[in-house]
C-alpha cells in the first residue's frame, strides 16, 4: 500500500471525476482502515470518495452496493469505482446531507428514537429477505464467492481460529476472562451446526453507520452506510449486534427496532439460543483487534465478556 499525501488523493479524484475539487476527510481515519473524504465537484455536486486501506473491504462493499441497487433498502448508491494505477482501490457514492445517529443521542427525543429504530428494523429486515445465496463467506466485486464455501461451520471455524490466533500473540490484563470466554465460545460451537440459511448481511448495522436528517421538527432515517463488512452470512449473528447495543440501552429500542425487522423477516427458531455464544464471540474479537489500536474499543469488549462470563 501506497503512502498518500492529501493532495496526492485530491490529485486522483480530481483525474477521476474530470474536474477540481475540494476535499475534507470524515470518517476514522486513525484507525488505518480506509480513507473517506466528502468531495465537493468544481459544478456544484457533493459525494463521498473511499480509498481502501485493507484488503476485502473494497470488494465486500461493491458487491453488495451493486446488488442493492435492485433493492429499495435505504443505503448508498454507486457513482462509479476502481483501482488506482498502484492497484488501491476505491469507490465513490453519493453523499447523504444528515447526521450519524450515534452523534444525534442527546439531542433526538425518546418517542422520536423508537420510530427511527423501528425503520432500522425495517431495513434490516428488507436486506435479511432480499436474497438467499448457496454459499457463505467473502464474494469478489462482481458478487462471486471467493472460498466456496457452502458450510456455515467450516466458514465460522476459519474465522474463530482467526481471532483466537489473534488473542494469543497478545498479553492482555483481563488474561483469565478472556481464556474462559475462549472456553465458553468453544464449548458451545456445535449451535452453528444447525445454520444452513444463507443472506446478505450487513455485519456492522449501528447506530453509528444510521444516517438520520431533521425535517419540519422530527428526525428520520435516511441510509444505512459503511457496506465494507457485507458478505452472504447468518442473520441471527447481524441481528444479535445491533439488538445487543439497543437492549443495554433500553428494552424499548430492541422491541422497537424487532417490531419493525419481523415486518419483514421472521425471527429464527434459533435466534435467542445463538444469541450469547454470539455475544461472547464479538467480545472476543473485539479484544483480538482493539488493544493497541483502539482501547475505547477493547473497553466494549471487556465490558461485554463481564457481563456473559
Amino acid at each position: 500500500m501506497a503512502e498518500f499525501s492529501e493532495n496526492d488523493i485530491k490529485q486522483a479524484i480530481q483525474a477521476i471525476i474530470g474536474e477540481k475539487v475540494y476535499i475534507l476527510p470524515i470518517g476514522n481515519h486513525h484507525l488505518e482502515r480506509n480513507f473517506v473524504y466528502y468531495v465537493k465537484t468544481h459544478s456544484g455536486s457533493s459525494l463521498i470518495f473511499k480509498l481502501y486501506l485493507k484488503k476485502n473491504r473494497w470488494n465486500r462493499e461493491v458487491a453488495s452496493l451493486e446488488l442493492l441497487k435492485q433493492s429499495d433498502i435505504l443505503c448508498p448508491h454507486i457513482i462509479d469505482w476502481g483501482k488506482l494505477e498502484d492497484e488501491t482501490e476505491w469507490l465513490m457514492t453519493n453523499y447523504f446531507d444528515g447526521y450519524s445517529l450515534s452523534l444525534m443521542q442527546n439531542v433526538i427525543d425518546d418517542h422520536n428514537k423508537l420510530s427511527i429504530y423501528k425503520d432500522m428494523g425495517r431495513q434490516l429486515g428488507k436486506l435479511h429477505s432480499f436474497k438467499s445465496f448457496d454459499f457463505f463467506g467473502n464474494w469478489d466485486e462482481n458478487g462471486n464467492s471467493v472460498d466456496n464455501v457452502n458450510s456455515y461451520r467450516v466458514y465460522f471455524d476459519k474465522h474463530i481460529d482467526s481471532v483466537l490466533r489473534e488473542l494469543s500473540n497478545q498479553s492482555f490484563p483481563q488474561e483469565k476472562l478472556i481464556k474462559k470466554a475462549i472456553k465458553a465460545v468453544m464449548d458451545n460451537i456445535d449451535i452453528l451446526n444447525c445454520v444452513t440459511a444463507s443472506c446478505l448481511c450487513h455485519n456492522d448495522f449501528s447506530e453509528r453507520n444510521s444516517m438520520v436528517v431533521k425535517s419540519n421538527n422530527h428526525w428520520t432515517l435516511q441510509a444505512i452506510i459503511d457496506f465494507e463488512q457485507s458478505l452472504p452470512s447468518d442473520r441471527d449473528k447481524d441481528l444479535t449486534y445491533i439488538c445487543n447495543q439497543l437492549a443495554r440501552k433500553s428494552p424499548s429500542y430492541e422491541h422497537a427496532f424487532l417490531e419493525g425487522y419481523t415486518e419483514f423477516c421472521c425471527l429464527s427458531k434459533d435466534f435467542y439460543a445463538k444469541k450469547e455464544f454470539y455475544l461472547l464471540y464479538f467480545g472476543l474479537y473485539i479484544c483480538s483487534w482493539s488493544f493497541k489500536q483502539a482501547p475505547e474499543h477493547y473497553l466494549e469488549g471487556i465490558q461485554l465478556l463481564n457481563a456473559l462470563v
